[in-house]
C-alpha cells in the first residue's frame, strides 16, 4: 500500500484498485486471508485478500456470529 509516494508498512484494512477491494495487511495484500474486514464502521467478507460481493453465509468472527448477504455482514 503506498501513501504519499511510499510504503506504508503500518496500513492494514480494505484498499480499493480498478474497481476491486483487497484486504492490505501491514501494507501488503494479503492473499491468503479470509473472514471479515471492516470499512468505515461496516463489516465485508474477504475470501483469499478480496472482497467476496457474491458470498452469502454465516461467519464468526472474534467469537461473534455475523450473517453475511452479498458480501455484507451484519451481526447475529
Amino acid at each position: 500500500y503506498v501513501e504519499r509516494g511510499a510504503v506504508n508498512f503500518g496500513y492494514t484494512g480494505l484498499v480499493k484498485r480498478n474497481n476491486v477491494w483487497y484486504y492490505v495487511e501491514r501494507g501488503a495484500v494479503n492473499f491468503s486471508y479470509t473472514g471479515l474486514a471492516s470499512r468505515n464502521n461496516v463489516w465485508y467478507y474477504v475470501q483469499k485478500g478480496v472482497l467476496n460481493w457474491n458470498f452469502n453465509g454465516t461467519v464468526v468472527h472474534q467469537g461473534a456470529t455475523y450473517i453475511v448477504k452479498n458480501g455484507v455482514a451484519t451481526r447475529k
